[in-house]
């Protein structure tokens, strides 16, 4: 999987405390174990913003405050923005948030202290994940963050927990158990 590390993309700006439950995904998509991305992609923020969907365009970025991804991490809203090539940046996190993100293969950046207050949806911003480097297009301004881990960064390249899989698997097909056949 190819990854770009610096890249381009539209803000869209949420606040502190965003949960998982009925904020990044609604409840009912989440009991159900829903995974297909097209049935995800326009539930992502729609109960918070219901514009979403019809604005987020793949690649574009999502700028949160403090405590992004309250609750327990379920796997949907990171199946969505995964499918979408979105990437976070956030004031502050939780590590189970970011072993969830990076298991689906969404670059998310932490510790972006006053992020959230700098930036305003829409504003196209350029990013450098492996450096840290934050950069508002229209007025030139830029904030230097601490970067995206490199362990995460392989993880992502790899495609994500299930990439990184496959790949181990493939070196040691020893340890590869027979699939049942289909029925």
């Amino acid at each position: 999987m190819s990854v770009e590390w610096c890249s381009g993309g539209s803000c869209h700006v949420f606040g502190d405390d965003l949960m998982h439950d009925n904020g990044m995904m609604e409840w009912k998509y989440i009991i159900e174990r829903q995974t297909d991305p097209a049935i995800l992609i326009p539930r992502l923020f729609a109960l918070i913003d219901p514009k979403f969907a019809t604005g987020v365009r793949p690649g574009d970025f999502i700028v949160a405050g403090r405590r992004f991804g309250l609750g327990k991490p379920h796997a949907t809203a990171y199946i969505a923005m995964a499918a979408l090539g979105l990437r976070v940046l956030c004031e502050s996190s939780f590590e189970k948030v970011m072993r969830a993100a990076t298991n689906a293969g969404v670059p998310i950046m932490t510790q972006c202290t006053g992020i959230s207050s700098w930036l305003r949806t829409g504003e196209k911003i350029r990013v450098d994940m492996a450096s840290g480097l934050v950069t508002e297009i229209a007025s030139g301004r830029s904030e230097r963050y601490p970067a995206l881990r490199p362990v995460f960064r392989q993880t992502i390249e790899m495609g994500g927990r299930r990439g990184l899989l496959e790949q181990w698997l493939a070196t040691h097909p020893e340890l590869k158990l027979p699939r049942a056949p289909a029925t």
